[in-house]
């Protein structure tokens, strides 16, 4: 089959990453193409062939939508698999006017969580013509019965893989417990509430802080307002990532709200264990105690007691550890590999 793997931009993110690895796969057996609909800086590199990128820059052009209509026409795939809101908008488009004999998959990567009104209603509109859709998580799967009224038998889950490998002989851990966070400085990625509860441990540790976002001043400024400076720092964008999970003991997800973050597991390849946000999505992914720590949402005093907990009992961690590696092996590449390719082979 032809497959064409359509998305808003190739910049960096999680649904980016997602992309990559699925291309990536070395024992693909369809013909890929991916097509990013506008350029944007930190682009993510994919190897791969069929790879190309719109020129135009802004988030709102159409312009794009007359080059991806050129490349059906040439290209006369037969899946269009899109990701993110604009991209699903101009797979709908092209399926409709260009290759109304292409099936349409929708892969739904978590707006439907945050968005309450224009997002849920385009999805509504154009459901009709989607043959199937993908969310990353049960959580997001509810919400779009909820909230645009597809119907649950079209949609499948494919919860998040890691493609990253953790044989990383030269390690550059510090002799310090090392806290980490890796994600978006964004509002919903509660990274204030570790910063807050880093400012409640009574023993010596490091916090890494990987990522960028609109929030960097303001965390930088309760950083010192927390008088915190020696013991953060801000990496800003990391683009070995495998490197950064190798320093930490630990992965904190403080979260008001995801889908399915990617970093779960990718931090549980490394055998690292993560400690997280009792929220649904999370709660899908992680057991307390077993293959990481969970604490309620924004309450930074539970998250400072399980850091401490951390710290202090190192053969518990250790057991974890171990199931976080077993945890691992359940979303590896191959395995999400099988269950794409047999939807696929399900709409041909």
């Amino acid at each position: 089959m032809k497959i064409l793997h359509l998305i808003d931009s190739l910049s960096v993110g999680g649904a980016q990453t997602m992309l990559r690895g699925i291309v990536e796969y070395p024992e693909n057996t369809n013909e890929l193409h991916v097509f990013g609909l506008r350029t944007r800086e930190n682009l993510l590199k994919i190897d791969a062939k069929n790879v190309s990128i719109s020129k135009t820059k802004g988030k709102y052009s159409i312009s794009s939508l007359w080059t991806l209509f050129k490349l059906a026409r040439k290209q006369q795939f037969d899946i269009i698999h899109c990701h993110l809101f604009k991209a699903n908008v101009f797979g709908f488009l092209c399926s409709l006017l260009v290759l109304p004999t292409a099936k349409l998959v929708i892969h739904e990567h978590g707006q439907i969580l945050f968005d309450q009104k224009l997002y849920p209603l385009v999805l509504k509109l154009i459901k009709f013509k989607v043959d199937k859709f993908v969310a990353v998580s049960e959580t997001v799967k509810k919400q779009l019965v909820l909230k645009s009224n597809i119907n649950e038998t079209n949609i499948v889950v494919l919860r998040n893989f890691s493609s990253l490998k953790s044989n990383i002989k030269t390690s550059t851990k510090s002799q310090l417990f090392t806290i980490g966070f890796a994600g978006r400085l964004s509002p919903e990625k509660g990274c204030e509430y570790l910063l807050r509860a880093a400012a409640l441990l009574n023993f010596e540790f490091k916090l890494l802080i990987a990522g960028s976002g609109k929030l960097l001043p303001q965390l930088q400024a309760l950083t010192k307002e927390l008088k915190l400076e020696t013991k953060v720092d801000f990496l800003g964008f990391v683009e070995d990532i495998s490197k950064f999970y190798n320093r930490i003991d630990v992965c904190v997800i403080p979260s008001e709200s995801e889908a399915s973050p990617m970093v779960v597991p990718e931090i549980w390849s490394f055998g690292k264990p993560i400690i997280a946000s009792k929220i649904p999505a999370l709660e899908e992914l992680i057991c307390d105690k077993k293959n990481g720590l969970l604490f309620e949402p924004k309450n930074t005093q539970a998250l400072a007691k399980k850091i401490s907990f951390a710290y202090a009992n190192v053969i518990e961690m250790q057991n974890i550890s171990k199931h976080c590696k077993q945890s691992a092996a359940q979303y590896s590449s191959k395995k999400y590999m099988e269950k794409l390719n047999k939807l696929y082979n399900s709409l041909a």
